[in-house]
């Protein structure tokens, strides 16, 4: 999972530990940050970056392996319909 910058900035969140991160454009040292996702009754921890995700869409976070992981997901965009499920 990758946070925006400018929430971790914004709520001075701090990294435990580097690592080297495989990502789109290739091999970098990445930041990891813990987070936690609430969602109904449960709070799951996730390891997370940091990354400039801003531009013309309004994305504060993207999804990774780590996440899709623990939840079965159905996106339909045109029907703008988002399901989530927990795995356990």
């Amino acid at each position: 999972m990758t946070l925006d910058k400018k929430l971790v900035n914004e709520y001075n969140i701090k990294s435990f530990e580097k690592t080297k991160v495989l990502t789109a454009n290739g091999i970098i040292e990445a930041s990891i940050y813990k987070c936690k996702f609430r969602y109904e009754n449960q709070i799951i921890e996730l390891k997370t970056i940091s990354s400039d995700v801003s531009g013309p869409l309004a994305i504060q976070a993207l999804v990774g392996k780590n996440f899709i992981d623990k939840f079965n997901l159905m996106f339909l965009g045109k029907e703008k319909l988002f399901c989530l499920q927990t795995l356990y």
